[in-house]
């Protein structure tokens, strides 16, 4: 059977039709690829830069209130350096608070009712500071 250069061409321009829609198909799976490989290498780098960083010199603790409801957070700076602190405190009614403070080396730090929060099981303390990963406790 013999085809006519119609026929023909008509195949010929199906083929190049299918070829252009895979290449455009392969371009944007290729482009897509280099996007999650950059926020890949983005989240790596951060994952490195986190790693890089020293453990808080801490160690924190509660003892019950003498005088008051709940609980007192005692944060002891193990350290040799002064800190600055930024403590972030989260409860089970979803209510947050955040406060800035010092702390010389060797000495302890005291949060309770008198500073405004009285600590009850459950609640959670993240403490940071420049230079040192973000620490996370959950009072018991």
């Amino acid at each position: 059977m013999k085809k006519t250069p119609s026929v023909l061409l008509g195949i010929v321009t199906v083929i190049a039709l299918l070829l252009g829609l895979w290449v455009h198909t392969l371009q944007n799976v290729i482009a897509a690829d280099h996007v999650i490989n950059e926020k890949l290498k983005s989240q790596l780098m951060d994952v490195e830069a986190l790693l890089k960083l020293k453990a808080l010199p801490l160690t924190v603790t509660t003892r019950k209130a003498l005088a008051g409801a709940g609980k007192v957070l005692q944060v002891q700076n193990r350290g040799g350096d002064g800190l600055r602190l930024t403590i972030v405190l989260h409860n089970a009614q979803n209510q947050t608070s955040s406060t800035e403070a010092g702390i010389d080396p060797n000495q302890t730090r005291e949060i309770g009712h008198m500073e405004g929060w009285a600590f009850v099981t459950g609640d959670e303390v993240a403490i940071a500071s420049p230079g040192y990963r973000t620490e996370r406790w959950k009072v018991e």
